[in-house]
């Protein structure tokens, strides 16, 4: 319900912090609101948050599910979904994704809808663009209760493999940047067959709610519109990492033609990509204008660098 309600950290009010002093401190608006200010936004970089407190919304039951389709149809498919984001409003979200489906594992173009009513009817009319690209190879879709949504690509992220994650901002799909990273995923899928569940999908939910929100209110600094494309990478084994992440970091190149000049990131997709090591560029795309207070937060709650994540390394 981003469309509606806005990013998860626009909906705490409160949480509870162990700092890497050991000390206990809680946190709000009016009750150390600076270190309140940078839990929202930076990873892990302050301490162990041991409560949240929310807002609650009240939340009915939904109507989502899946859709594959032929990659055939890629071109169409990439431009059902530009217009449906044209017209589609706070109560509706998808994800378009360059995925393979079992039981072959071919490759495929896979819808993830979500509708914020329990009506069939609804769903249809509010996708009917997607529908109308054809008979899909595969669909599953259902009223179910609302946490259910989360379990819908449970299968994919599985454990018994090495896995890691990256993203990239962008501001369109375009169908030629679209097309191009498939066609690098398909090959490298292809040559690395222990890859195959690796998939990128594309997140469109209306931004209208969380971009409304000024850049410094939260150490989350990314008030803008735009999509978060995920990069899912799984393989078997450790001695392949570098090949995936290089490719990873590829696809993020490809996809970024597609973005703001700042390319900027989310810190939580970048925990396995690059080495320990302080990044000031790498931090100003996760962080924009908000880095220079977390970097005096940091030498104020944690010093000696006790807390610390991926390649976000704080001098």
């Amino acid at each position: 319900m981003i469309g509606r309600y806005g990013l998860t950290i626009d909906n705490l009010v409160g949480a509870t912090i162990v700092t890497a002093s050991g000390g206990v401190k809680e946190l709000s608006e009016t009750v150390n609101k600076d270190l309140f200010w940078a839990i929202r936004g930076s990873g892990i970089n302050f301490g162990v948050i041991y409560e949240f407190v929310y807002k609650a919304h009240e939340q009915k039951e939904i109507f989502a599910g899946t859709l594959a389709f032929s990659t055939e149809k890629l071109e169409i498919l990439v431009e059902a979904m530009n217009l449906w984001f044209k017209n589609s409003g706070p109560d509706e979200g998808a994800s378009i994704c360059i995925t393979r489906i079992p039981p072959n594992f071919q490759p495929a173009i896979v819808f993830v809808l979500f509708s914020n009513d329990p009506s069939e009817q609804i769903f249809r009319k509010r996708f009917s663009d997607i529908y109308k690209c054809g008979e899909p190879l595969m669909e599953q879709v259902g009223r179910m209760p609302y946490p259910n949504v989360n379990a819908l690509a449970n299968e994919l992220t599985a454990p018994g493999d090495r896995k890691a994650f990256c993203d990239v901002h962008v501001n369109r799909i375009d169908i030629s940047t679209f097309r191009e990273a498939f066609d690098s995923y398909v090959k490298f899928t292809n040559e690395n067959p222990t890859t195959k569940l690796t998939f990128i999908s594309y997140e469109c939910h209306s931004y209208d709610k969380f971009a409304s929100i000024p850049s410094n209110t939260t150490a989350f600094p990314h008030r803008k519109p735009f999509y978060n494309v995920v990069i899912l990478q799984r393989w078997k084994e450790e001695k392949d990492d570098k090949l995936v992440y290089s490719w990873a970091k590829n696809i993020q190149e490809i996809l970024s033609k597609d973005g703001d000049n700042d390319k900027t990131l989310y810190v939580n997709f970048e925990v396995n990509i690059g080495t320990l090591e302080y990044k000031e560029e790498k931090l100003k795309r996760f962080f924009g204008e908000n880095l220079e207070r977390l970097k005096e937060l940091k030498r104020k709650y944690d010093p000696n660098v006790f807390f610390r994540k991926g390649i976000v390394i704080w001098p």
